[in-house]
């Protein structure tokens, strides 16, 4: 008897419990044109030597860790980091040479890419590198911001 309340209980429980809504594909192919859309603002200001897009989308805090080469910046740092890069070229261009995004759910995204690039110093010299990035999106309301950024070169 006790057995038979206890299922019976359990049951109610299991049944009044609320069902995540689900997360459609029609969803999912939005935040994934999102995040493409997002990722190619961050590409053109780069390509343009511009922080801009860095400064719109990266996530403010001391808990949010940027890397580049090993190295942790926050979000004021790693973008003074980039302005004094850039004050030293003339021009750069990236070009993405292989991407994915992996959707963890609504308002997590993985985005991650193998990069070549290639700048153009205030003296002429161009030199070339491939790179790889990995963006960390998060859905806060309805504005998507990188919490977690990681980028390493050969």
């Amino acid at each position: 008897m006790k057995t038979a309340a206890l299922l019976c209980i359990l049951l109610v429980l299991f049944a009044c419990t609320a069902k995540a809504p689900e997360f459609t594909e029609t969803q999912k192919n939005e935040v994934q044109q999102t995040i493409e859309a997002n990722m190619q603002k961050l590409m053109a200001a780069a390509d343009s030597l511009d922080t801009s897009a860095l400064e719109g989308f990266l996530s403010p805090g001391s808990d949010r860790n940027f890397f580049m080469a090993g190295v942790a910046y926050n979000k004021d740092e790693l973008i003074s980091s980039t302005k004094t890069e850039y004050e030293n070229f003339m021009a750069q261009h990236l070009r993405i040479t292989d991407h994915r995004i992996k959707i963890i759910d609504a308002n997590n995204v993985i985005w991650t890419a193998a990069i070549n690039a290639v700048s153009t110093d205030l003296t002429g010299y161009e030199e070339a590198m491939n790179f790889t990035d990995t963006w960390f999106w998060e859905k806060n309301g309805d504005t998507w911001q990188v919490s977690h950024f990681h980028e390493s070169w050969e």
